[in-house]
Parts: C-alpha cells; structure tokens; sequence
C-alpha cells in the first residue's frame, strides 16, 4: 500500500492555513507602525468627508439618513482594500527576502499556502473596521442594529479576501513591492464607480447612465460644449506680449548670410620681398 503524501490531509491542511494566519496577525504586533496607517485612515476619510460634505443631507432626494451615517459603509470598504493591499504587498516582502521560496518547499499544497495568506485578510481588516465603528458610534451614527453588523462583517471580509487575490497575484507576477500602487488602485477605482458617497438619484445623468448603452446624454454634451467655448473665450482674452506681433518666424540657418566677412589677405611689409 502506498503512503499518503504529506500534508495531503484536511487535517494538515487547515493547520497550515491557520498558522500563516497566525503569522500574519503577529505582523501587527511586531510591527505596529506599519498597520497603524492602515486602521486610522478609513477613518478620517470618513470624518474628512462628514465635515465637508455633512449638508448634503440636505438635498432633496438624499433620504432620511444624515450624511455621516450615509458615508460609513465608505470607510468600510476602504478598510477592505487597505488590507488587501497590505496582504500582497508583506507577500512581495517575503518573496524579496527569500522566505516565501522556503516556504514552497513544504509539502502543503501550492493552493493551501496561497488560502492562508488570502484568509489572513479576512481577519486584519476586523481590526480597521471595528475602530471606524466604535468612533463612528462616539459621533453619532446611528447603529444599524445587531442584524446589520452580522451582515457587514462577513461582507467587508469577503471583499477583502477578494482584493487580497488580487493583490496576491500582482505581488506573483512582479514580485516586488515597487507593485503596491497597482495593489490598491483595484480598491479605489472600484469604490469610485459605485454610489457609495451620494445616493443615485443624486447623481448627474453623465454618472448615472454610461453603461445602458443609451444615445448620448444632452447633459455631457452640453458640458462639454460649455467648458469649449469657456476655453475659446479665455484664448481671446488672454493678453498678449508687446511686440509678440512683430516678430516673424526666424529664416533657417542655412539662408543667412554669415556676419562675418571674410578677411583679405594682409600686404606683405615693405622689405620682406626676395630680391631680383
């Protein structure tokens, strides 16, 4: 009877997966300084934009939600992609510096590694969102009730683990960290095509309505005929440099005549001729 292949078991399996999530959670107290970003920023991203825009309740049509209520699950997604990208860039860490090719010598499973990195987001960005909810709480939003807050946690470690495959793959395929910008472009992008940050009915028809596949709407166009002629009225009233009518276009340098003349040859002085 053949043996089984270590590590080939469940059992093994799931205790390779978590020991790589236990190693990821001890970054964070090893080194805190490098998660600190990471947790506070959702944060004020939330409070920056609750007071700028913390009228906007105001508009008819936003709802009977205020606005910093309105803007949390922003934060919350924000958590998602910072811990995402945090996943792939300590991943092209550990490949730089060599951990990572010991570590495919085990004998788990290329796939049970990759799942235990993955997983470890999953859980680090408990820690950003829980801060976010505790202040948002001490500011006065209002708690969506025990319901809500067990559907949000499995939703942002969902999102999370997904953008931690994206970053993964990105920290894979250069594996460097020089790659961290494309790691959280994918979250950004992402959040800024959504009506996170204003309800849809708030939103301009140019915003609203790109992928129907309607016929163009009169409002982008009439933006962009408007800010045309803005830029025609500017070119004319632009003022212009004195003699900048004068001056003419300069003749190749081949066409000119050279300045200087050439000189003839000088008279040999009295005496110095060979005599006959």
């Amino acid at each position: 009877m053949s043996r089984p292949i270590p590590g080939s078991g469940l059992r093994v399996q799931l205790a390779v997966v978590a020991a790589l999530v236990r190693r990821a959670l001890n970054e964070i107290t090893r080194v805190p300084g490098a998660a600190i970003p990471g947790v506070i920023a959702p944060t004020i991203f939330v409070v920056g934009l609750s007071s700028v825009f913390g009228q906007a309740d105001r508009l008819e049509g936003f709802g009977p939600v205020d606005f910093t209520t309105f803007v949390v699950p922003v934060g919350f997604l924000q958590a998602a992609g910072f811990t995402g990208a945090a996943t792939g860039v300590n991943l092209a860490r550990d490949i730089e510096r060599g951990w990572f090719d010991r570590l495919l010598l085990c004998p788990a499973p290329r796939l049970t590694v990759l799942a235990g990195v993955v997983a470890s987001a999953a859980l680090r960005c408990l820690l950003p969102v829980t801060f976010l909810f505790v202040v948002a709480m001490l500011i006065g939003v209002d708690f969506p009730g025990v319901d809500g807050v067990v559907v949000a946690l499995p939703l942002i470690a969902g999102l999370a683990s997904a953008l931690a495959c994206f970053s993964v793959a990105l920290a894979l395929r250069f594996r460097t960290q020089q790659a961290a910008p494309l790691m959280q472009m994918g979250s950004f992008v992402g959040v800024l095509f959504t009506p996170a940050y204003a309800p849809p009915e708030l939103l301009a028809g140019w915003l609203r309505r790109p992928r129907a596949g309607r016929r163009r709407d009169p409002d982008a166009a009439a933006a962009v005929a408007l800010s045309s002629n803005i830029g025609a009225a500017r070119a004319r009233r632009a003022p212009r440099r004195p003699g900048s009518a004068r001056r003419r276009p300069a003749a190749p340098a081949t066409s000119q005549p050279s300045s200087r003349r050439r000189r003839s040859p000088a008279a040999p002085p009295p005496g110095s001729g060979t005599r006959g």
